[in-house]
């Protein structure tokens, strides 16, 4: 099966140091290996990366909002938290949860379609 790529798009590197910005690359590449793997059709994978605020000099509160889009439907999942490698992963996970569970409802409605066409033919 022949694998197709589609576009990545990330907001909010600015703020992040060479090593934070490594490691997103890093997570975003498991993930999206997933995600191609789980779904067909994917228009684009959107990461919006902010640091609302320094709480205390030298930490910064970071909010990471995913959106994947395909058509007829999206996923968007945030999540909040104080490194952004954490919270990219804990949003990542959050929203291929999503794509579970719309991938494992689409089986099942396609299973009793199935069944009811079945019983209109016996």
């Amino acid at each position: 099966m022949e694998e197709v790529e589609f576009p990545i798009y990330v907001e909010g590197l600015t703020h992040l140091n060479d090593e934070e910005k490594r490691l997103v690359d890093k997570i975003l590449q498991k993930h999206v290996t997933r995600f191609k793997r789980l779904l067909t059709g994917v228009n684009f994978l959107k990461v919006h990366i902010r640091a609302p605020k320094e709480d205390q000099p030298g930490r910064v509160h970071f909010e990471v909002s995913v959106q994947l889009s395909m058509p007829g439907r999206a996923f968007e999942t945030s999540a909040l938290g104080w490194r952004v490698s954490e919270v990219l992963e804990k949003a990542l996970k959050k929203l291929g949860e999503q794509v579970k569970r719309f991938k494992s409802r689409r089986k099942e409605i396609s299973r009793r379609e199935r069944e009811m066409i079945e019983l209109e033919y016996v």
